[in-house]
């Protein structure tokens, strides 16, 4: 971006930022009329300004919700200290991660154990079927992954 394009993008996120401001009633009457002269750089801006401006408010809707009884007032008052007692009960973020991450990893062994077991067996050797049975509960004395780690282990012994 060239230096004038920066510039002018910095005022437009300024510029909404304050109108978000505007839209929550944080400005006065005097910073919301600079505002606007300032929107009259940007009129696609202006038109949003004025767009959020004219919604209506929605506190009119519910006139009741401020004044709550007291013992709806008690009521919320108990449920937010539940909250919090429950939030401190807690363990800290990396002692819940873990012991989520192992039940989820555990779940996920046990359910690809179960997937490829399934394959395993509904595989049709119906010439061999014995000798893939016994295959399967009684393996090779010698299996490709075992002379894979005796290959690994006397390369790292030289």
């Amino acid at each position: 971006m060239k230096m004038y394009d920066m510039n002018e993008y910095r005022q437009r996120k300024n510029l909404e930022l304050e109108i978000n401001r505007a839209a929550d009633g944080e400005l006065s009457l005097y910073e919301m009329t600079v505002l606007e002269q300032k929107l009259q750089q940007f009129p696609d801006l202006l038109d949003t300004y004025r767009d959020i401006m004219a919604l209506p408010d929605l506190g009119e809707a519910y006139p009741d919700a401020d004044n709550l009884s007291a013992a709806n007032s008690a009521r919320v008052k108990r449920i937010l200290e539940f909250i919090e007692s429950e939030e401190k009960s807690f363990r800290n973020f990396a002692e819940e991660s873990l012991i989520w991450f192992r039940r989820y990893a555990l779940a996920a062994s046990i359910a690809i154990l179960a997937v490829v077991s399934g394959f395993y067996l509904s595989y049709d050797v119906s010439e061999n079927s014995e000798v893939a049975m016994e295959q399967l509960f009684y393996p090779d004395d010698q299996l490709e992954s075992e002379s894979y780690v005796l290959y690994l282990e006397e390369l790292f012994d030289q």
